[in-house]
């Protein structure tokens, strides 16, 4: 596990320096980016505020009302705290990096994504999509809305919050694919939608 966990770190870069993991292959194309732990299992550690998201070479601009923190899992590229209208209603955005070949095919991991998160029934929701060309990069946004807790599937009696958005945005780029996902309870990831939209869709070289 510590090898697997070592292999799929990746970059984050703020103001310069590198802040989680060195470059490395992923060890395997399953690992698709949902293994993160569950949101509020850690104390998340505050990092500098900063104007620009970089990973692996791609930059976009930072949501200015979004707090960086230290990511929970070594698997993320970088972290993020979205605040909420009132105490306990903060979301989260984690973000992921796979180089070109790796990480499972979309159509895999949406179909895993949809399967986390549930309606009132019971049963996986329908996922929302569209695609469209942004600048160097293709970006696939996806939306699920229903009952979801991060790392539910993974954790036997883990019970999933009502009212919850998973936003995933994979932004496909020349050396791989950038996947950021936010989530929380649906009014807060509401509430910064367009912030995330712009970020996905901000991403240049260099």
């Amino acid at each position: 596990m510590k090898a697997i966990i070592l292999a799929l770190s990746g970059i984050l870069v703020i103001s310069g320096a590198v802040a989680a993991g060195q470059p490395a292959q992923p060890a395997s194309p399953h690992a698709t980016g949902s293994h993160g732990l569950p949101a509020g299992a850690v104390a998340l550690k505050p990092l500098p505020k900063t104007d620009k998201l970089t990973i692996r070479g791609w930059s976009a601009p930072a949501p200015a009302a979004w707090t960086p923190v230290e990511p929970a899992s070594a698997m993320r590229t970088a972290q993020f705290v979205l605040p909420g209208a009132k105490v306990g209603e903060d979301g989260e955005m984690v973000a992921y990096f796979f180089p070109t070949g790796d990480g499972g095919s979309q159509e895999v991991n949406i179909a895993r994504w949809s399967a986390e998160v549930t309606d009132a029934a019971g049963k996986p929701v329908k996922p929302v999509t569209t695609t469209a060309k942004a600048g160097m990069t293709k970006v696939t946004f996806v939306t699920l809305q229903g009952a979801y807790t991060r790392g539910a599937n993974m954790l036997p009696g883990a019970q999933r919050k009502a009212d919850q958005t998973l936003l995933v945005a994979m932004v496909e780029t020349s050396i791989g694919r950038i996947t950021l996902q936010a989530y929380g309870p649906s009014k807060t990831v509401a509430a910064h939608r367009d912030a995330f939209v712009k970020l996905a869709n901000g991403f240049t070289p260099g």
